[in-house]
């Protein structure tokens, strides 16, 4: 495998195009990121890389139930902003009607 360190700071491979990092969000690599080719779905070389270390079972087992808490958590926040946005909606029209 060539690759070569540019002054850019980007990584490059023999399909010449970019290295990026990207997300695992599989069950056995949740959250655990990793280097590929820009182009690895569209014809890009097949490098492959972790970037972070390998976590321990512990991490693995409790992880996927943290995010799927965590977007709960995030659609929830959205719905109560949602909610009081409206409820600020009300009560600017209640104020209205009062002048």
């Amino acid at each position: 495998m060539s690759e070569s360190w540019h002054s850019t700071g980007f990584l490059e491979f023999w399909c010449r195009r970019r290295v990026v990092i990207r997300t695992s969000w599989t069950t056995d690599n949740p959250g655990r990121r990793f280097y590929s080719c820009l182009g690895y779905k569209n014809g890009g070389c097949n490098f492959f890389s972790w970037v972070d270390p390998l976590t321990c079972d512990r991490s693995q087992k409790i992880m996927p139930e943290l995010l799927k808490k965590m977007n709960a958590l995030e659609r929830a926040n959205e719905n109560l902003k949602f909610e009081n946005t409206k409820l600020e909606e009300n009560v600017e029209k209640l104020e209205e009607k009062i002048e």
